[in-house]
C-alpha cells in the first residue's frame, strides 16, 4: 500500500491534525437512498490508502446506513490513521426524508448510535447538522453549555472539553 503525502492542518487549538482533502460520504451509498457497499467500502480504504485521514459522515446520510459501512471499511485500521467526525440532529425516516431533533436526548442518543455504527471509542468531533437554520436555532435555545469537543468517549463524557456559557 502506497500512502501520499497530502499536508495536513491543525483543527483549531485541538491536538487534531487532519489532511487537507478529506472523505465526504453523504453520497457514499446514496443521500436517501442504500447502494451497494462493496464500492463504498472500496472508496473508504482507497482514501485511506492514499493517505486522506478526515472522513466527515451523519447520522442522516444513506438512511442511517454510512455510518455502519464505514465502520465496516475502518475494520483493522489502527485507530490513529483516521479522523473520524459525524453530525447529529438530522435524522433519516423509514419512509424516506428526513427530520429534525435537536433535544439534548437525541444528541446523545445519536452520538451513541454513531459510534456503535462506526465500531469506535471515540469520535474526534461532533457537528451539528443543519445548525443555521431557524429550527437549529429555536431548538438549541435549551441553554445547555456549548462545549468544544476534542474527543467524545462511550460514557458520554467528553475527555478534553471546554465548557463556555
Amino acid at each position: 500500500m502506497t500512502m501520499n503525502t497530502i499536508p495536513r492542518r491543525k483543527v483549531g487549538r485541538t491536538a487534531l491534525e487532519v489532511t487537507r482533502i478529506g472523505l465526504g460520504t453523504a453520497f457514499l451509498l446514496g443521500l436517501d437512498t442504500v447502494g451497494e457497499e462493496a464500492p463504498a467500502i472500496a472508496t473508504v480504504r482507497a482514501a485511506l490508502a492514499q493517505g486522506i485521514n478526515f472522513i466527515d459522515t451523519a447520522a442522516l446520510y444513506s438512511r442511517g446506513q454510512a455510518e455502519r459501512v464505514i465502520g465496516d471499511a475502518l475494520q483493522g485500521v489502527p485507530r490513529d490513521r483516521f479522523v473520524i467526525q459525524t453530525k447529529a440532529g438530522r435524522f433519516s425516516k423509514p419512509e424516506g426524508g428526513s427530520y429534525h431533533d435537536y433535544s439534548r436526548d437525541a444528541i446523545l442518543r445519536s452520538v451513541e448510535n454513531s459510534m456503535k455504527l462506526l465500531r469506535v471509542d471515540r469520535l474526534d468531533s461532533v457537528l451539528v447538522h443543519d445548525a443555521t437554520n431557524t429550527i437549529a436555532a429555536k431548538a438549541l435555545a435549551w441553554k445547555a453549555p456549548t462545549f468544544v469537543m476534542r474527543s467524545i468517549t462511550p460514557s458520554r463524557r467528553c475527555s478534553s472539553c471546554v465548557a463556555r456559557e
